[in-house]
């Protein structure tokens, strides 16, 4: 057997590696080491061997073989890194339709309402949105299978399938009577760039916000790039928000479009290191004057954080917002048994920016020996973990980009998990995590390093932003809101109730009329503003915590009865309703945002959110002041 490991450790292969999901080639033999790391094999093989034996001979029940090898698999890997993973055949077509942004169906977002599939938003140039399905719409049957119940990972099992194949869908719309629609499941591409737009018509914007580095966003960005050049831009803003990374070649073409030929770019080492890459850029670039700034958050990881990286080391552009995930570590995908049933990724090198830091935050590297696992559809998660992000986030979209990076998830299993009950645990730990206290220590002596132009970075711990961003924080009770999708629901019924406007496509002013029918609607729809304050809410959490402190504190009968008076206080104030001077400013926002969704699409939602973007409005107003970003890359952290 030890020889038949060495023939295989031997072979040349060539490897799929990623980063997050990042893919980087290599065909070389792998490398003798000093200590030969086969000497203890033989024993720990002999010693599992005996095991499995005794299991297969003695246990008392009859077990699944494939089971209790893939346990020892998972087993195995569970105690190395959080990114290394065993994958099965459902597995590995996640991953391939995440590395490569392709996958055939319909073409549409899905969630759960009320036990029922409804639909989010559809991709714009799809089956599903040349179908005409909007935002709300509710999926009641697939192909005359009621959905009821169903969970998210079936729902969208039963929408994909083979490209040309046909799906047939009843669907429920507010105000209009059941219908049924068949559509044609095709190849649907996962764009990358999901917006290009010029703002306050010299800035150019290109969103890459929560999306991924996949096999053809190097073409995308350089398409967009050209896009606004032609329209004479005299400067651009690279959004990287809450993007968890993908392919590796994509993330050095996505740099190498912004800086001069030659330009380092990432380096890739292997344990000890016995290989080293260096990516530097080919001279395939678009613009390498144009002012630039990539925003990050905690959400940015692997890919996204190449090409932040390298543009800070280069001292091509300003990075502006909050500091990065920090996952700087390489996986390899190894093909078990000569099968495409079944791979194993594993973690074995890390990547440097030019400068020569590493950003792997060490928590990111911990292992993941936690006892209890949650299952989300096909994968299973370290229910620590989970609740760490749930916990730390301050509402569901950091809460999303958080799940996606660390975990590698799609977009599917990140809103089941926010649909569970564990999602109502966002945003109620506003401290700042203590993973995040101790990698406030990157900023030491040891870990400085310095750019092209003398600029000083820091290593160990993401990417440090050159100007720190923090995003606009709404009241919480508007942050409750959004948990509970109110904002969306409403948006949907209101123009369901206005057939001229739904027919016209318009989303109306949010006005006082506007507002005030969302407050009757909060107060009178399943009572979702007593249900945010009070069951279960907000301040119903608050009281739960008051009663037990109680309880465990023996409090006499008065204490306890003040927090029954205090509850019923609170009843009565929820129905007052949620609108007031306080919140009145995000609630309309939030509102304009799902009402044109509703009416006019992603697009424009897009647009209206950019409005009141606080982050993106510092990055213009840095882009039109060319003195102080040029200060920036000459002074920032010396």
């Amino acid at each position: 057997m030890i020889k038949q490991k060495r023939r295989i450790a031997d072979k040349v292969t060539i490897h799929l590696l990623i980063v997050g999901f990042t893919v980087w080639l290599a065909s070389s033999p792998i490398l003798a080491v000093e200590s030969d790391p086969y000497a203890d094999v033989n024993e720990s093989w002999d010693r599992f061997g005996d095991v499995y034996l005794h299991i297969l001979e003695n246990y008392y029940a009859h077990l699944d073989q494939s089971h209790v090898m893939r346990s020892a698999i998972e087993g195995m890997i569970k105690d190395l890194d959080p990114y290394s993973q065993y994958y099965d055949a459902e597995g590995l077509r996640q991953l391939r339709q995440d590395t490569t942004g392709k996958f055939a169906g319909l073409g549409i977002t899905v969630g759960i309402k009320d036990h029922n599939p409804v639909i989010i938003v559809p991709i714009e140039d799809t089956p599903a949105a040349r179908g005409g399905l909007l935002p709300g719409d509710q999926l009641v049957e697939i192909d005359g299978k009621s959905t009821l119940g169903s969970s998210l990972d079936d729902v969208v099992g039963m929408l994909r399938g083979e490209p040309g194949s046909k799906v047939t869908l009843e669907i429920q719309r507010y105000g209009k009577q059941n219908w049924e629609q068949t559509l044609e499941r095709e190849i649907i591409k996962i764009k990358s760039v999901v917006l290009t737009e010029v703002l306050d018509q010299d800035i150019g914007y290109i969103s890459m916000k929560q999306t991924r580095f996949s096999e053809e966003t190097g073409s995308e960005v350089a398409e967009a790039l050209r896009s606004l050049k032609a329209k004479g831009v005299k400067g651009v803003i690279l959004d990287l928000r809450g993007n968890p990374g993908g392919l590796l070649s994509q993330a050095v073409e996505v740099a190498e479009l912004v800086l001069p030929k030659g330009a380092p770019v990432v380096t890739v080492r292997e344990r000890d290191n016995k290989k080293e890459e260096k990516k530097n850029a080919s001279g395939q670039s678009v613009s390498e004057v144009l002012p630039l700034v990539v925003m990050i958050d905690g959400g940015s990881a692997s890919a996204a954080e190449i090409v932040a990286g390298a543009i800070q080391d280069n001292d091509r552009g300003v990075i502006l917002g909050t500091n990065s995930f920090g996952k700087g570590s390489v996986q390899t995908i190894f093909d078990l048994h000569e099968s495409d049933t079944s791979a194993l990724k594993l973690t074995t090198a890390l990547y440097y920016t030019p400068s020569g830091r590493c950003i792997h935050r060490q928590s990111r590297s911990a292992a993941k020996n936690l006892l209890l696992k949650v299952p989300f559809g096909q994968v299973e998660l370290p229910a620590e973990g989970v609740l760490e992000i749930l916990l730390s986030s301050a509402d569901p979209v950091q809460a999303e980009a958080e799940l996606k990076s660390r975990f590698d998830l799609d977009e599917s299993v990140t809103a089941q998990i926010l649909a569970e009950p564990l999602g109502n645990l966002v945003g109620h730990i506003k401290e700042k995590k203590a993973e995040e206290s101790a990698d406030s220590l990157t900023k030491n002596e040891k870990n400085v390093y310095l750019t092209r132009k003398g600029r000083r970075v820091y290593g160990g711990g993401g990417i440090t932003p050159d100007i720190v961003s923090e995003p606009a924080s709404p009241p919480t009770v508007v942050k409750e809101l959004e948990k509970e999708r109110a904002f969306f629901d409403f948006a949907v019924e209101y123009i369901g109730k206005d057939s001229l406007r739904s027919s016209l496509a318009l989303a109306p002013e949010v006005d006082a009329e506007v507002l005030a029918a969302f407050d009757r609607y909060v107060k009178t729809e399943k009572g979702v503003a007593l249900k945010v304050l009070i069951d279960g809410g907000l301040a119903g959490r608050k009281i739960g915590e008051l009663r037990k402190l109680g309880g465990e504190m023996r409090w006499d009968e008065r204490a306890m009865a003040t927090l029954d008076t205090l509850e019923e206080v609170l009843k009565a104030e929820g129905s007052k309703g949620v609108v007031n001077a306080t919140t009145e400013p995000s609630i309309k926002e939030a509102i304009k945002r799902d009402l044109v969704l509703r009416v006019q699409g992603k697009r424009a939602s897009m647009l209206a959110e950019l409005q009141s973007d606080v982050q993106v409005r510092e990055a213009i107003e840095l882009l039109k002041a060319p003195q102080r970003y040029s200060q920036l890359l000459v002074t920032t952290g010396s």
